[in-house]
């Protein structure tokens, strides 16, 4: 369970104190949409799996990020009487400050974009091996053939 601060690096995908149903309907239903026939097979569908949790957990922290720094850049900072009386101005204003804010520090927005990106990099080459795994065994080549899961030599 490496680096609880936030979860995004844990090693298992379910943290203690989430909801582990909530997880597992996620992996049955991509389970059952792309029904693996091999253990590689399975092991891309888990990791599409892992993944989108993840991601999911990104999203929900990029939010409450925001949250905080609209908060914390509220108490610091006061729009003027024309921005405070439109909606979206003033959504504007917070998040112009939230962003500023980040730049200040250890640019934790733009870590939490990075992270994004790498989860759906990951997810696409995920979808990319199922697929070329797929079509390998569709035309009669051994899933075997595949480097990333050829048995060492003995």
């Amino acid at each position: 369970l490496n680096n609880l601060r936030h979860g995004l690096y844990a090693r298992t995908p379910v943290l203690p104190g989430e909801d582990l149903g909530h997880y597992q309907s996620l992996l049955h239903s991509l389970l059952a949409e792309f029904q693996p026939r091999t253990l590689a097979e399975q092991h891309f569908v888990h990791v599409i799996s892992d993944s989108l949790r993840r991601l999911q957990l990104t999203s929900r922290t990029l939010a409450c990020l925001l949250d905080y720094n609209f908060s914390h850049a509220a108490k610091l900072r006061r729009p003027d009487p024309d921005i405070a009386a439109d909606p979206e101005l003033l959504r504007n204003f917070y998040l112009g400050a939230a962003y500023q804010e980040d730049a200040v520090g250890a640019n934790v927005l733009e870590k939490l974009a990075r992270h994004e990106e790498r989860l759906h990099r990951r997810i696409f080459r995920a979808l990319h091996e199922l697929r070329t795994l797929r079509r390998r065994q569709k035309h009669g080549e051994n899933a075997n053939s595949n480097p990333i899961f050829a048995p060492p030599d003995a």
